[in-house]
């Protein structure tokens, strides 16, 4: 499969998939949608190149099921280590290393009804998932992939080492409310209507 250029320099999807990548410069912002994978690093390093040196603000609007650590990495990364400040945000969901690049905002922005999801790392072999539960050599890497993840989320949300490490084992959940109060977000987007269905809220 390949990616093919859409409406614009900018804007990019691959074929057979719903991976989608589109960056405006004029307007400073990036939407991800769809998997996290080296295709989609690729593309979001040649749209974000474009504003990081500026000391602009920079949004980042991304909705995604996750995908493969290391690619998720490479974007986080080129997030914290750019000269502008940026805002991610997400109305849908941010899993895995979906997760990780969410977490990358100096300010974090989530839907109230949106959910975020721990997982563990993950890579791919020959189309095939890999993980702690693959070849020894393949365990030690993932291990410590864990930890360098954790130790990444424990420093920008202040929740516990031990409380992450739990968390990503069995994949938890959680919704807009609960991912502030977590200090995963630093703002939420509220309902048009805060007050209806109040009694169903907590």
């Amino acid at each position: 499969m390949s990616w093919n250029k859409k409406n614009s320099d900018n804007e990019f999807q691959k074929e057979g998939s719903d991976s989608y990548i589109s960056c405006n410069p004029q307007e400073r912002k990036i939407y991800i949608r769809g998997d996290i994978n080296s295709h989609a690093s690729n593309y979001f390093a040649i749209g974000f190149d474009k504003m990081r040196s500026q000391k602009t603000l920079t949004v980042i609007d991304i909705s995604s099921p996750g995908g493969n650590s290391i690619p998720g990495l490479d974007i986080y990364n080129k997030i914290r280590t750019s000269v502008c400040p940026v805002i991610t945000m997400t109305f849908g969901t941010v899993c895995s290393a979906a997760f990780l690049i969410f977490l990358g905002g100096d300010k974090r922005i989530i839907s109230r009804e949106a959910m975020i999801r721990f997982h563990w790392p993950i890579g791919e072999r020959n189309h095939e998932e890999i993980n702690l539960d693959s070849t020894e050599t393949d365990r030690d890497y993932y291990k410590k992939l864990f930890e360098h993840y954790c130790n990444i989320i424990a420093n920008r949300t202040g929740l516990t080492l031990r409380d992450i490490r739990k968390y990503m084992r069995y994949s938890r959940m959680f919704d807009g409310k609960q991912a502030l109060k977590m200090g995963i977000a630093t703002a939420i987007f509220e309902d048009k209507f805060p007050n209806k269905n109040k009694k169903g809220r907590k």
